[in-house]
């Protein structure tokens, strides 16, 4: 294989990877997705098989994330992944002005996993816990992470029926839609009570390269402190600094590195 090649077969196999991120899937499925031919993916997939980064389900065929893939997603959980280290100046400056705690979030499958979160030091507070995860539909965070979705993964992702955790959890499809729509059209999204009751949040997406939506950054408390009036006094520094890791991540994948000071 010559030293062009390499770079392209590595973004072939990262494609493969995405591909399965959303759900188990066939072979020729996979191929259309890819738009790889059958040799170039059933040699990807079987180097993937090394290590388990992709299994294949015995009975029906079809190809998965393997553990591989969860160690390196443990690592991210544990605080040891890039968004973490890149976005710990702007969300400790966020919490400095609000005193509520901060949280990022990543998505991972049909659930949103804590990948970094700054406590706040109020006696009275909510903390998510880096690791844990809830479903993508429920609560500000999870919203952020779906709105930006295409159609074809929305659909891969939202189960049919939607668990509710608490009264105020979003369970009907087309509410929850029109809660999309409207997070996107804005910018950012709100909650309350949804997940944890007498929790209240709001949520703006960090972008990384091809303006994808690759995390959520969250400011969280109790309901009776964040009222929709305080909520909407946070949106601008929440988004300010949701900004500024996006163009700390940008950076880095254009390979300038992070630069700009909060």
């Amino acid at each position: 294989m010559s030293s062009g090649e390499r770079p392209r077969l590595v973004e072939r196999t990262i494609d493969v990877l995405l591909a399965l991120a959303d759900g188990p899937s066939s072979f020729g499925v996979m191929s259309q997705r890819t738009e790889l031919s059958k040799a170039t993916l059933h040699r990807i997939l079987g180097a993937l098989s090394h290590q388990q980064f992709v299994v294949q389900d015995p009975v029906d065929g079809k190809y998965m994330l393997g553990a591989g893939c969860y160690r390196l997603m443990t690592s991210l959980t544990l605080g040891r992944g890039g968004i973490g280290t890149i976005s710990r100046p702007g969300l400790e400056r966020l919490q400095a002005l609000c005193g509520e705690t901060i949280v990022v979030h990543v998505r991972a499958g049909r659930d949103r996993i804590c990948v970094e979160e700054l406590a706040s030091p109020h006696p009275l507070r909510y903390v998510n816990g880096v690791g844990l995860a809830a479903p993508l539909h429920v609560g500000s965070a999870g919203k952020v992470l779906l709105a930006w979705l295409d159609e074809y993964t929305l659909e891969q992702i939202l189960p049919v029926d939607l668990p509710r955790l608490t009264e105020q959890t979003v369970v009907d499809r087309a509410t929850l839609r029109e809660e999309l729509k409207l997070a996107r059209q804005q910018g950012w999204a709100q909650s309350a009570g949804e997940r944890v009751v007498g929790a209240a949040a709001i949520s703006a997406p960090v972008f990384g390269a091809n303006s994808e939506v690759v995390a959520s950054v969250s400011i969280l408390g109790p309901s009776a402190r964040l009222t929709d009036e305080r909520l909407h006094d946070l949106k601008d520094p929440l988004l300010n600094t949701a900004q500024w890791i996006s163009r700390q991540i940008q950076a880095i994948d254009a390979g300038a590195g992070p630069t700009e000071a909060i």
